[in-house]
Order: C-alpha cells, then structure tokens, then sequence
C-alpha cells in the first residue's frame, strides 16, 4: 500500500470504493493505465545502455577531404576521407583520446599518417 501510494499508483481500494457512491455529472470513460512494473524500467535502462553508442577513434585525411569538398571531411560520419578504427571502442572520449594519442605517437603511425595531412579524433558519428 505504502510503495503504490508513494510512486502514484492507484488509489487503495476502499478509496476507489467511495467514489462509486458518487454521483457524477459527466463521466469520463478514459481509464488511465497502471504504470508498467518496475523489472522494465530495469531492463530498459540496461539495454540502452548496451546499445549506445561509444567513442571511436578516427583517423581523418583532412587536406585532401578539403581541396575536393567546400567543407570539413573530418566533420560528418565516415566517408572516403575518414576512417574509423572500429576494433576499438571507448566508454568515454578522455580513454578514446589517450588510446589514439599514443597509437598515433609511434613512428610507423607517423610515417604511415603524416601531420600535415591527417588529423587524429574520437566521436560518436560512425
């Protein structure tokens, strides 16, 4: 009785009888459902959070994304100019950034992804 009443359920049962004996000048046949059990709350708040999206790092070929395009390549979702490392996935963009920042620092990555063309990120657009 104690939790129905404190999260606004239904009235207790020997209320709900008293306004029987009522006498109402228009009744109104909309019936307003009880609110679902709480196990859905739980279960849709676990599986939301499953399936949201996480931080993915990207590499991004910004001058050449900008002579062929008015705008910024590195901007939108993937495309020919950006490229997301889908086997890694963060919770949060500060892991994403610190993961990427140190791929990104060794010499084969420098070689293979020079400064002057390639910009280093994390987002959620993929």
């Amino acid at each position: 009785m104690f939790l129905s009443k404190k999260l606004g359920e239904m009235a207790e049962r020997f209320k709900a009888q008293a306004w029987k004996a009522c006498i109402l000048l228009k009744v109104s046949w909309v019936r307003i459902p009880l609110s679902p059990p709480l196990i859905f709350l739980i279960f849709f708040l676990i599986t939301s959070e499953a399936h949201a999206k996480k931080w993915k790092a990207f590499l991004c070929n910004y001058k050449d994304g900008v002579a062929e395009n008015s705008g910024d390549p590195c901007k939108k979702g993937a495309t020919k100019f950006k490229i997301y490392l889908h086997k890694y996935s963060f919770k949060n963009e500060k892991l994403c950034d610190e993961w990427i920042m140190e791929a990104s620092s060794t010499p084969e990555a420098k070689e293979a992804y020079p400064v002057e063309i390639w910009i280093i990120g994390c987002d959620k657009n993929w």
